[in-house]
């Protein structure tokens, strides 16, 4: 008997065989149970007996064939390629064996210190302060003031000496955007003060006396 079901998913009604136990939706697939389905139940034989098995045939005292697998030697499990194969040597990343690079010179590391620079120059007779420069971006430039008097311009390499009075003085430092200020102290005439502006990555000015 055909009867009209609604699929439960999709709402969309098809026509399902009554005497089916379940039926798939045509239009999305759901699987749609028939709750009037009766299974038939199976008759009894009565008269049925049990099976019984047949008696053997051929020759009781023949041994059995060999089907090919029983008494066959075992496989071999083929190589995979790196079961047996010499290990492989680990490939050289370009520096295990090279030989080591020699660090870069930033450009201060090496350079003379403060009393013998390379590019010495003086502004005054008897100069009492010295200022160095050294940099690791050589297109830098520092610019120092004294007392906001006349701006010095250094390139990487460069010390300028002064010949500053005695009494305290401020020493203006300007490095790009940066900008910083130390104050020193000169004592007498035989006063000598270093100062060492470094830029390696951070900004580090050292004062030596």
């Amino acid at each position: 008997m055909i009867v009209s079901k609604q699929c439960p998913k999709c709402y969309e009604f098809i026509e399902i065989d009554d005497s089916r136990e379940f039926m798939f939706c045509r239009y999305c697939g759901e699987k749609i149970i028939n709750e009037n389905f009766t299974k038939p139940q199976q008759p009894e034989n009565v008269n049925s007996a049990p099976a019984q098995e047949a008696p053997p045939t051929g020759n009781p005292y023949q041994q059995p064939q060999n089907p090919g697998f029983a008494t066959a030697p075992p496989k071999t499990a083929p190589n995979p390629g790196f079961a047996t194969a010499p290990p492989k040597t680990a490939p050289n990343p370009g520096f295990a064996t090279a030989p080591p690079k020699t660090a870069p010179n930033p450009g201060f590391a090496t350079a003379p210190p403060i009393g013998q620079p390379a590019n010495f120059t003086v502004q005054n007779e008897n100069p009492n302060l010295f200022i160095n420069f050294r940099t690791v971006n050589i297109r830098y430039v520092l610019q120092t003031s004294i007392d906001n008097g006349m701006i010095t311009q250094y390139t990487n390499g460069d010390c300028i000496g002064f010949s500053l009075t005695p009494g305290k003085h401020f020493v203006k430092f300007r490095l790009g955007s940066r900008r910083y200020m130390r104050p020193i102290m000169i004592t007498d005439a035989n006063t000598k003060i270093y100062i060492d502006y470094v830029f390696d990555g951070s900004n580090r000015i050292d004062i030596h006396f």
